[in-house]
């Protein structure tokens, strides 16, 4: 599947400046929904071809293609923020973001590099912030067959200020994987022991379509999230 390019227009329009909070324009809705569409439709699975499509389709879409303007300005871009939260969106966030630093390791390391690398490998090195470091460590990576553990040692070791032995005080930081699964989990074992799940009987048909399609996407968020666990 080819990107859809945004056009000279579209860029001024998804890029405004301090573009934190304001409601979309109707451009950008449609620029949105174009995303949602495209991106549902190349998204199979949590594979490594998947994100890289999917990471294409959101720099071309709402970064004219640059994904050194993803990296400065993915916090703050509207649009983007509105695409990563959208119901209707397959992709998880967190898979987004990932999604978008493998089209970029493609692009930077090349082909056979990047295709020699784990999810895991990528996952790891996208937390580097340095692109020219990222390609140097993904090298190593493939010349020494590190595992994306021995890679994320080496990748903290050669990040400036953040030695890789230094001890930890306390107990290690949750990760917000693991806060956001729990919280997930709660709320759905609140769900399940209430009798609005049994009690379905009086569902209008189209609350009841809402109601599949909304727990259909939950268990397949799921189970990709589980997949890339096991990894």
């Amino acid at each position: 599947m080819n990107p859809q390019k945004a056009s000279p227009q579209q860029i001024i329009t998804l890029l405004p400046p301090d573009s934190g909070k304001a409601a979309l324009t109707t451009t950008e809705r449609a620029s949105l929904n174009v995303a949602v569409r495209d991106i549902n439709a190349a998204y199979m699975n949590g594979n490594l071809e998947t994100m890289r499509t999917v990471g294409a389709l959101v720099v071309s879409q709402f970064f004219a293609g640059d994904t050194v303007a993803f990296q400065d300005q993915h916090k703050k871009h509207k649009t983007y923020r509105a695409l990563a939260s959208h119901p209707d969106l397959r992709v998880p966030a967190t898979m987004l973001w990932y999604s978008v630093h493998v089209h970029t390791h493609f692009e930077a390391f090349g082909e056979q590099i990047a295709r020699g690398l784990t999810l895991s490998h990528h996952r790891n090195l996208a937390h580097v912030r340095d692109i020219e470091l990222r390609a140097k460590l993904a090298d190593k990576a493939i010349e020494q067959d590190l595992t994306a553990e021995e890679l994320q040692r080496l990748a903290r070791a050669n990040e400036p200020d953040r030695p890789v032995d230094a001890p930890r005080l306390g107990r290690p930081r949750t990760h917000e994987v693991t806060k956001g699964l729990a919280k997930a989990s709660k709320a759905l074992e609140a769900l399940a022991i209430t009798d609005n799940v049994n009690d379905v009987a009086d569902l209008h048909a189209e609350d009841r379509a809402a109601a599949i399609e909304a727990a259909q996407r939950i268990s397949d968020q799921a189970l990709a999230i589980v997949a890339r666990l096991r990894q």
